[in-house]
């Protein structure tokens, strides 16, 4: 995930939710001017991404754990819908929008410069464990757990994710038989594609 565009959903979530103030003043805490504007389109490092996490969670009082779930479920709920909404992203559930990673991140990065799309490599482990290997470095992938957390509560489903390694980890999803028939038929599909 583009770090600016994890800044962004930050920056609307905490404006929404606690106002301009708490927001400034995480920027200030990071070393940012309280008056920057972060743009989508434009990049923002690693570092910047995770101290602004840090500060974030100093300010609130909260754990990581508990600032990247709210990010997820801010993100799919709020944030993807505004922004990406005309690349119907979005799926009937999560076992199938997980399955579109590589699909929607090639939609998504045409709209922005000199953005690569990241590669997830699949790999059902059963018939509902997936294992998702990111193939490159993983810095923010305490946000990719979040996200994967919240595409479950959108979906009000039970889902759960553990790191395996560095650029690895194993999705639980709530078993088939509560899954539509068409999506059914979508994984099944998916399986064969990577296996």
């Amino acid at each position: 995930m583009k770090g600016t565009i994890v800044v962004c959903c930050f920056r609307d979530m905490v404006v929404e939710k606690l106002g301009s103030p708490t927001w400034e003043r995480v920027l200030e805490m990071s070393g940012i001017p309280r008056d920057t504007v972060f743009k989508p389109t434009e990049d923002a490092s690693d570092e910047v991404v995770l101290e602004v996490l840090h500060n974030l969670c100093k300010v609130l009082n909260i754990s990581i754990q508990e600032a990247t779930e709210a990010f997820g479920e801010y993100w799919i709920s709020c944030y993807a819908p505004k922004l990406y909404g005309n690349f119907n992203i979005l799926s009937t559930n999560s076992r199938e929008l997980v399955t579109k990673l590589n699909e929607i991140h090639s939609k998504v990065i045409k709209t922005m410069k000199d953005a690569p799309p990241p590669k997830f490599r699949l790999t059902w482990k059963d018939e509902d464990n997936l294992l998702i290997t990111y193939d490159a470095k993983w810095t923010l992938a305490i946000f990719f757990i979040g996200l994967i957390k919240g595409v479950g509560r959108y979906y009000d489903e039970e889902i759960s994710v553990n790191m395996w390694s560095s650029n690895q980890m194993l999705v639980k999803f709530p078993p088939i038989a509560y899954a539509s028939a068409e999506a059914d038929e979508f994984c099944l599909e998916e399986r064969k594609a990577y296996q």
